[in-house]
């Protein structure tokens, strides 16, 4: 109970901040700023505590029976489940390492990728997820099923033959009947038979809550998963072979030899399960090891590789005309303006003047 206090009390802090306007009185600011600075151990103290974890330990607890445990559920409703998760998403992903100084007068909350790919505005604004089929609750990183059995893929990253490892992870905010792992280009499902990812030819799916795998048919793998765990996706385009992670621990090889064409991150929820997504947007919680000496890479960087090629692509060509003596002049043809090159040589120009240049880039559930 002692994180709902706090969560209580942040909630009323926060209240009290969006309340300031610039014609809010100094006094008043002096009083938020000094309530935050007499809190901020309080404030922190959030930021070590794996919120769904907390939950799921509340549920799980004993001490808790008949009367009690519907007040919690209370305190736990809809509306107090996402102020939890953003809770987590800002603060508690960064500080939960045990090494981590909370002392510390330099408080960042960057993603773990700001550097090498982007800012996380530009990589939250790639992050589009599609329903293929049935109803689901997209709020940023979350998906909520509101009907039986969706199916959703994340647009954009088509994932080819010879690419590399890509990776993201699915952080559980239910513990029932949910398929998750991979599609390409030719699945399809069909939620009022029951049919999502894995049920398909193509498609290949981790199911923790009865320990499958699926591809069609389904086989034993992996153990049974449980409220707040996280479970790791990794597929190897090179070696085409997936496998999955839970909180961290390598459930070993699940598919071989699959159809590597246009491979998108899927999944599917039954009615009400909820889980969170992360692509590589923020720092995962279980990164997985190198194999080889060959990294993974976050599936949003294949998101950010096609973003900038369409970029360069739609970005006006910039001419670069190497003959000292250039002029461009134009010429009508119809309607439109047509520009021509005339130069005048001398000892030193080149036979031909250059043309434009346009810098393509290669291009790349």
């Amino acid at each position: 109970l002692a994180l709902m206090h706090q969560v209580s009390f942040l909630r009323s802090l926060l209240v009290k901040c969006t309340i300031l306007t610039r014609e809010s009185s100094s006094c008043d600011l002096e009083n938020i700023t000094s309530v935050i600075k007499k809190n901020i151990p309080h404030l922190l103290s959030l930021a070590t505590v794996d919120p769904v974890s907390a939950v799921c330990n509340l549920y799980q607890s004993s001490s808790f029976r008949g009367v009690q445990l519907d007040v919690l559920k209370n305190l736990l409703k809809e509306g107090d489940i996402p102020f939890l998760e953003k809770i987590a998403l800002r603060l508690w992903k960064h500080f939960r390492s045990p090494a981590k100084d909370l002392r510390s007068s330099t408080i960042s909350i960057d993603p773990l990728y700001p550097s090498s790919l982007a800012d996380s505005d530009t990589l939250n604004a790639l992050v589009q997820l599609t329903a293929l089929a049935g109803e689901v609750a997209i709020s940023e990183t979350k998906v909520r099923a509101l009907t039986h059995f969706p199916s959703v893929r994340l647009s954009g990253a088509a994932l080819e033959r010879m690419t590399g490892r890509w990776f993201y992870e699915v952080t559980l905010l239910s513990d029932g009947l949910m398929q998750l792992g991979w599609a390409n280009s030719l699945f399809r499902c069909d939620p009022i038979c029951g049919q999502g990812v894995g049920d398909h030819i193509h498609s290949w799916a981790y199911d923790g809550l009865r320990s499958k795998k699926w591809n069609v048919s389904c086989e034993s793998y992996g153990r049974r998963w449980k409220l707040g765990d996280t479970v790791g996706v990794l597929v190897d385009m090179d070696l085409l072979e997936m496998r999955f992670y839970l909180n961290g621990e390598d459930l070993g090889t699940a598919f071989e030899d699959f159809s590597a064409y246009e491979l998108h991150p899927a999944f599917s929820l039954n009615v009400r399960q909820c889980i969170r997504v992360n692509f590589g947007q923020y720092k995962f919680l279980h990164p997985p090891n190198e194999v080889d000496g060959k990294p993974f890479k976050p599936v949003v960087a294949a998101l950010l590789s096609k973003y900038q090629q369409l970029q360069q692509i739609n970005a006006p060509p910039k001419m670069s005309i190497s003959s000292p003596q250039t002029t461009l002049s134009p010429k009508k043809s119809g309607n439109i303006v047509m520009p021509t090159f005339s130069t005048t040589r001398n000892d030193d120009s080149p036979q031909h003047p250059s043309q434009a240049n346009v810098g393509i880039a290669s291009s790349t559930v």
